[in-house]
């Protein structure tokens, strides 16, 4: 690079004092140019001008090649830089979703009501992974038909009903293998055949996920996202939707503990029957209501014939049993 400077400065030098040696011999010496004189410094200012032509003509393409090496190291950092700003983007919700996680945990120990529980964990849901968006559903499980019963539900379209009650294809599969499911683009899944669903099962659905609420290797409930977009979900959503679903599942067996035990306090354990302390308590209620809204009360009363010479012929045990068996008769029938 120097010795093109000091090539360049050179020529340019001769260039210059040809010049002024043509101007001084015939402006001072009053003296006529020599053709052949002429034709040297002409031949040596071409020769010099194509020299400075190429030399720029290089020096522009090297530029040139800079600039677009420079471009081409620009666009690598602008995607590196985009991507960086995704990542950062994406530990930031991770961030938010995992800080909202003592909240949850804070919302689900408030209370041991069921429907408090299973009300808090969709609305989380819902809100920290679909972004409102879509629609939410919470499955129960009736463990003793092993069939699955919707009981609560979050959508962004008012006017969506959800028909089927006890779950479609792919809630069966979950609740058939007891694990996690994930469905990034319905089309391009070929492990359910979409075509056997029933047309008032089918929705307008192409992306979702869903989490069993698993306690004591026992399954209490379903937990879905559903979205009308393709790869709306991943499987860091997953991930969370599990986590979420491992701490409600806990806090539903507390609630259903719980339940059950509110309900044996009320029931009698051999002939499930109300209590007579619970009968009075709402007794008393029913009254009060009937005098409030100055309505009339009815009471039924029951008797069971022979009763007495029954049990004291087969026992007490025996006296539950037929006890029992009116309770459940007369709750068949009314």
């Amino acid at each position: 690079m120097q010795q093109n400077t000091i090539s360049k400065k050179f020529w340019l030098c001769l260039l210059f004092l040809a010049v002024i040696l043509l101007i001084i011999n015939s402006a001072f010496f009053h003296q006529k140019i020599n053709l052949i004189v002429f034709f040297v410094f002409s031949l040596s200012g071409i020769f010099i001008f194509t020299f400075l032509l190429k030399f720029y003509s290089a020096k522009l393409l090297l530029i040139q090649s800079g600039i677009e090496h420079n471009q081409e190291g620009i666009n690598i950092i602008a995607v590196e830089n985009k991507k960086n700003q995704e990542q950062a983007m994406a530990v930031k919700l991770k961030i938010t979703r995992y800080d909202n996680l003592k909240k949850l945990v804070e919302d689900l120990n408030q209370s041991l009501k069921l429907e408090i529980v299973i009300r808090v964990l969709s609305s989380t849901v819902y809100t920290l992974i679909s972004n409102s968006a879509g629609v939410a559903l919470f499955y129960l499980v009736d463990s003793q038909q092993q069939k699955l019963n919707l009981v609560y539900s979050m959508k962004d379209d008012a006017e969506l009903v959800v028909l089927s009650k006890e779950g479609d294809l792919f809630d069966q599969w979950v609740l058939r293998h007891s694990s996690q499911l994930i469905i990034e683009n319905l089309k391009n899944d070929f492990r359910f055949d979409v075509d056997s669903m029933g047309k008032e099962e089918m929705r307008s659905v192409l992306s979702l996920i869903s989490s069993p609420l698993i306690s004591n290797h026992s399954l209490l409930g379903l937990l879905r996202l559903e979205s009308k977009k393709n790869n709306f979900f991943d499987q860091d959503d997953l991930r969370f939707l599990a986590l979420v679903s491992d701490l409600g599942a806990v806090a539903m067996e507390n609630s259903l503990l719980f339940q059950k035990t509110q309900e044996l306090a009320i029931h009698d354990d051999l002939t499930a029957l109300y209590t007579r302390g619970y009968f009075i308590d709402r007794l008393k209620d029913e009254v009060r209501r009937a005098q409030r809204l100055d309505q009339d009360l009815s009471l039924m009363m029951i008797d069971i014939d022979f009763f007495k010479q029954y049990n004291d012929k087969f026992g007490h045990m025996m006296g539950d049993l037929v006890i029992f068996l009116s309770n459940t008769m007369i709750n068949l029938v009314i």
